[in-house]
């Protein structure tokens, strides 16, 4: 598909199945921190995908506000600039307090 222009991304499967074949099969690495293991754990398997010449992208899974802001935490401690999928306050949880971060381009501010 990459020949197409089209770019495949890993999610769970890299909770599954070997790295080396997630690397070889997608283009971008979708890593969940709560997934795989918390924030350290995270930003190791975001070198190991860099370091294989893939992008990294963070995210959460749907979680509390303390989850969300764990996950906006360990893309900024990437420093590669913020990619992600829902890092920005979600809208739609009534009872959401994190007024205070926003994503911005290419970084978290308060």
């Amino acid at each position: 598909l990459s020949g197409l222009g089209v770019r495949l991304a890993a999610d769970e499967s890299v909770l599954r199945e070997p790295l080396a074949a997630v690397f070889e099969a997608a283009d971008v690495v979708v890593i969940k921190p709560m997934f795989v293991g918390g924030p350290v754990a995270a930003l190791k398997l975001a070198l190991q995908a860099e370091n294989a010449g893939r992008q990294v992208c963070f995210t959460h899974a749907l979680e509390s506000p303390v989850g969300r802001r764990g996950a906006q935490s360990v893309a900024l401690a990437w420093g590669r600039g913020v990619h992600g999928v829902a890092l920005e306050r979600a809208a739609t949880l009534d009872g959401d307090h994190m007024d205070e971060i926003r994503v911005q381009a290419g970084g978290i501010a308060a």
